[in-house]
Order: structure tokens, then C-alpha cells, then sequence
């Protein structure tokens, strides 16, 4: 299955904040990615940084910068798979599957609106989606959720159609934050 890649924003510069960086690094599979910051540099004494540094020191993820062409770096955390004790890693990591049907996209997106409803956020737009999993366009994303709703892992609502707005649901009972009228503006 191939690793997911996440992007808490796309401002020109920003650091997560630290809630939202420990609850990825619970939810995330190994091979995961979450760009936590983006800027000129990372501020050394912020919150997140410092639980970057911790989760480096615990074996947690894999840390790298990656310069863009606009001179802002990108600060990005894989998540590795779990150690043993005794420090050998697992030899077979088991991916969270729903059945035949869904391919590797399907389940980006069901990884990433999990992690969106556990953080009490709004479902964001498939455009948004597409681009933050690395699935591709609104289309592909749309595609996937799609796909979701068929093999019964979620449900769509659409709450506000001037805006596109829906909740999602799963099949669990977990859903995403219902928008408000300040959302939507």
C-alpha cells in the first residue's frame, strides 16, 4: 500500500500546531508524511518542534527538510513502524484494509477523513483533499469517497450545496464537525 502524504495547510508559512502533530502520529499508518511546517525556519522553541524532537528521540518518525523553489523549506515527519522490544522492528506491518474493493487512493482518503473527524475540524473540500492525500484532483477524490460510501465504510451529507459543504460519517459513528454559517463564508 502506498504511504499517505499529508499537508496541514497550504499558507506560506505555518507551523501545526502541537494537538494536531500527536494525534497524526497516533492515526498514521508507517510511510505516512505530514508536512508540520513550512517557512524560512523552524522556530526552535515552539511547542511542536519540541514534540518533533521527542518523537525523533523515541524512534516514532523519520524527520527531513526539503527546500522549495521559492526558498521556504518544507519540515516533514514519516511515520516509522513500530519497534519491539529488544529493538527489531516487526517483519510484516499490517495495513488497515476494507476489503477488496478499495485500492490504495480509497483508503488515503479514509486514513485522511478519520484524522479530520477525530480532530473536531470540517469536512474539507474534495479539491482539498485530493491535493493534501496526493491523490490528485477533486475528481479522484470524489472518485475514492465514492468508493467508500459503496463498501459501507462512510456516509456523505450534504449539508450547504451553494457551498459544497457535507458531514461525513463512518461506519463506526465517528463523523466530521457539522459546518456552520460562518464556515461557509
Amino acid at each position: 500500500m502506498a504511504a499517505a502524504h499529508y499537508q496541514a495547510t497550504d499558507l506560506a508559512s505555518f507551523v501545526a500546531a502541537p494537538g494536531l502533530v500527536a494525534r497524526w502520529i497516533r492515526e498514521a499508518v508507517p510511510g505516512d508524511v505530514l508536512v508540520y511546517a513550512r517557512g524560512e525556519h523552524l522556530p526552535p522553541k515552539s511547542a511542536t518542534a519540541a514534540l518533533v524532537r521527542k518523537m525523533l528521540a523515541a524512534h516514532k518518525v523519520g524527520h527531513r527538510q526539503r527546500r522549495q523553489p521559492d526558498g521556504r523549506t518544507d519540515y516533514e515527519i514519516r511515520r516509522k513502524a513500530p519497534v519491539r522490544s529488544g529493538g527489531r522492528r516487526p517483519s510484516r506491518t499490517v495495513p488497515v484494509t476494507a476489503g477488496p474493493a478499495l485500492d490504495a487512493k480509497a483508503m488515503k482518503v479514509l486514513r485522511y477523513l478519520r484524522i479530520v473527524a477525530k480532530a473536531g475540524d470540517v469536512c474539507p473540500p474534495y479539491a482539498t483533499i485530493g491535493r493534501i492525500t496526493g491523490i490528485g484532483t477533486a475528481e479522484q477524490a470524489r472518485y475514492a469517497e465514492r468508493k467508500l460510501r459503496t463498501a459501507g465504510k462512510l456516509t456523505s451529507e450534504l449539508v450547504d450545496v451553494a457551498h459544497g459543504l457535507r458531514v461525513v460519517t463512518f461506519d463506526d459513528g465517528l463523523s466530521t464537525r457539522r459546518p456552520t454559517r460562518k464556515t461557509a463564508e
